[in-house]
């Protein structure tokens, strides 16, 4: 599908007539339309690895968050075995205080505590709770003894699972960087691409444009010899024929529309100055579409959190940006929240996770409020999310949607990958 484009205006493409008439057009290796072909075709690919990176990204937030948490628990385990080896402590020395003080007494055996009854009752209690000290002593003992050998159990399988996790880690941030490089390498090249066809659009232009202007500079003149003819020569007169074909010098001939930079958002909307709509990405999981539940209820979003996040409008994207002069998708929402007071992660799967975790997940655009965050995932799934922008009323979103666009005011389409939106709070 061929990508429309903005037209530059008029003036600007004259203001170059000089500087480009002399340029033949014919000396561009690729005919424009063949270099438009290659521009749109650059421009698709990079809003693709974009999608992609933030992707990749979402997951490699996932991982770290898994490998934090095993090393909480880790670390909250190292604590329980420590006190449980303190308790184990305490009993041993209890136990060796009795003993010890038994020993001093000159022990303790059945004819001590014969000797020194006077009933049998007596001597039955005496020895049964001298019994019971012990079994309690030795039961609490094991019993710390048991727990602690336990937690070392434990201890010893979260050591396993975060070498594995770390693993992980290691794996997600190699494809993450690999997504980088190529995004990084597709910037450039679309960058160059469109340089190219820019100046050459220019250069098409400005020939028009002179040329336009010397026809109409020789109509000019062949009128005025046509009249002056006429005045001195009425037997031969001049060519007085005017032709309703000669082209206005104000009006250069058609050609292809010259482009500036695309402002094409990548969660699935069209920005204002926009007319190109998302192509398809093609992803690699192949995720569940969601189910609209129905809910109406997409929570509190703040007061003031749309103005924090349309201030930003024009700023770029830079990924992983999260202000306050660049920002990605993300790191746009979470700044807004922020400056609200409030903190939500920086990862437009972990927001979207925050929003459903809460009850607010919403489908329609009818149970939108301001400040709502807004989701796209592959196939519209939840557990796919790449995009994520807040809806600011109207049918209108604001977002940082990709390199070269930056933040944008865009309508919000809920068709294809949209994968609803709610407030976090």
């Amino acid at each position: 599908m061929k990508l429309k484009r903005t037209q530059t205006t008029l003036a600007l493409l004259l203001s170059g007539a000089l500087t480009f008439s002399t340029v033949p057009v014919a000396l561009y290796a690729e005919p424009t339309a063949t270099l438009q072909d290659q521009v749109d075709e650059a421009y698709s690919t990079l809003m693709t690895y974009t999608q992609e990176l933030e992707y990749a990204n979402n997951q490699l937030f996932q991982v770290q968050e898994d490998l934090a948490s095993i090393q909480e628990q880790i670390k909250q385990t190292e604590s329980d075995i420590a006190t449980k080896q303190a308790e184990l402590e305490e009993g041993q020395a209890a136990l060796s205080d009795r003993v010890s003080v038994l020993y001093k007494q000159g022990g303790f055996n059945l004819m001590s505590v014969v000797l020194g009854v006077s009933d049998f009752e007596e001597l039955f209690s005496r020895v049964y709770y001298a019994n019971k000290v012990a079994e309690q002593d030795a039961a609490l003992v094991n019993s710390v003894k048991t727990t602690k050998a336990e937690l070392e159990e434990k201890q010893s399988a979260l050591a396993a699972q975060e070498a594995e996790q770390k693993q992980l880690v290691s794996d997600q941030e190699a494809k993450t960087s690999e997504v980088q490089t190529k995004l990084s390498a597709q910037q450039s090249y679309y960058n160059g691409l469109d340089s190219e066809l820019q100046t050459q659009l220019a250069a098409e232009a400005a020939a028009r444009a002179a040329e336009a202007a010397a026809e109409a500079e020789r109509a000019q003149e062949q009128e005025n010899n046509s009249d002056g003819g006429s005045t001195t020569d009425t037997t031969t007169g001049g060519d007085t024929n005017t032709d309703a074909n000669t082209p206005d010098a104000s009006t250069p001939s058609g050609g292809t529309s010259s482009p500036s930079t695309p402002n094409t958002p990548s969660g699935g909307g069209s920005d204002n100055t926009v007319t190109t709509p998302d192509p398809e990405p093609e992803p690699e999981p192949e995720p569940e579409p969601p189910t609209d539940t129905g809910n109406t209820d997409s929570g509190n979003a703040p007061s003031g959190v749309v103005d924090v996040a349309l201030a930003q409008v024009g700023k770029p994207y830079v990924w992983a940006a999260s202000g306050p002069d660049s920002f990605d998708c993300s790191g746009l929402t979470s700044y807004a929240y922020r400056q609200m007071g409030i903190s939500i992660p920086h990862s437009s799967q972990s927001q979207y996770n925050l929003v459903s975790s809460k009850g607010h997940l919403v489908y329609s655009v009818s149970a939108l409020s301001p400040g709502d965050l807004v989701f796209w995932g592959y196939g519209g799934s939840g557990s796919s999310i790449y995009h994520v922008g807040m809806y600011i009323g109207g049918g209108q979103y604001v977002h940082a949607s990709m390199p070269g666009v930056g933040v944008v005011v865009g309508t919000l389409s809920t068709g294809g990958n949209f994968a609803g939106g709610g407030s976090p709070v």
